[in-house]
């Protein structure tokens, strides 16, 4: 299968060991392009996730919970900002490259990263079917960093420590159809208007329409879809179902004020090439204490 896209060089760089596995108490959410309320459809139909989804072998076991910590040159600050992942292999993640890297603020490259799966909220978080990781290597697009503009490369890849453990139910991803008719999409993460115990984006949600979308029709080639979502949903997977299989197709990104949310692709001219930039991680010396650019190996 064939996984070509419209990407050849990468940013990437390492992040440094948080030193707690404790979430942290506050955190903003993301500049995704969404304005208030507005990427949230009335009715809002997405339904919180049961927690025996999320434990081990639960079908959602494998979304991420993600906290990204920048360093904000205007103040000398710190901001952590939330996002969502999933797991494409124990110990990759692939997300949003906001959820990485943020030109509002001027905060540029996240330096620490904390990842857990079985996340509901930040008090259990030291029970059995919670577990924590802390990214160490990052790759995006060389295109998101070099513009935020280009929102067709809002996608990253993130390595953590060591490997999550148990029966994690990874998706399969495919490369996206150029289009789609009534076919059933999702998108699972944490929202970050929601709150649990004062805590935003602390719980897991899910929805899952009918959608049309046509990639040729999109006006920045993306995955339309009218699911609700929100900031701290970034970098969430869009997944397909069909048949009772559940594939990713794509990764959430934006609210759109004006008639849809979107995601990008995977593979296709307009999508990344997930398999190359996972094989990337296959090089040590690919990552370095600051932002490098590198040429993604063809697959």
């Amino acid at each position: 299968m064939s996984l070509s896209g419209g990407t050849d060089r990468a940013a990437t760089w390492k992040l440094s060991d948080p030193g707690t596995s404790q979430p942290v108490e506050s955190a903003v959410l993301p500049d995704d392009g969404s304005q208030g309320e507005e990427s949230v459809f009335d009715p809002d139909k997405r339904i919180l996730v049961d927690r025996a989804d999320f434990q081990d072998g639960g079908k959602y076991r494998s979304i991420v919970k993600i906290q990204s910590r920048f360093e904000n040159p205007n103040t000398g600050h710190s901001i952590w900002k939330i996002g969502t992942g999933l797991l494409v292999r124990p110990d990759l993640i692939v997300t949003g490259g906001d959820v990485v890297y943020s030109t509002s603020l001027d905060l540029g490259a996240c330096t620490q990263m904390k990842c857990y799966i079985g996340y509901n909220g930040r008090d259990p978080v030291k029970s059995p079917g919670v577990q924590s990781r802390y990214g160490v290597n990052v790759a995006t697009t060389a295109k998101w960093v070099e513009t935020n503009q280009n929102r067709s490369r809002d996608v990253a890849f993130i390595q953590i420590n060591r490997p999550f453990e148990g029966n994690l139910g990874t998706f399969k991803f495919e490369v996206t159809p150029l289009s789609g008719e009534n076919v059933k999409l999702g998108v699972v993460g944490y929202p970050g208007h929601k709150s649990f115990d004062d805590e935003r984006g602390g719980q897991m949600y899910a929805e899952f329409p009918s959608t049309s979308y046509d990639l040729s029709k999109s006006p920045r080639n993306l995955i339309e879809y009218q699911v609700s979502t929100f900031g701290g949903q970034n970098g969430a997977p869009i997944l397909r179902t069909d048949g009772g299989q559940v594939v990713s197709i794509g990764t959430h990104y934006y609210g759109d004020s004006e008639h849809c949310n979107s995601g990008t692709s995977i593979g296709n001219k307009y999508g990344n090439n997930y398999d190359s930039y996972i094989g990337l991680f296959n090089d040590p010396s690919a990552f370095g204490n600051q932002v490098n650019f590198v040429q993604v190996p063809p697959q």
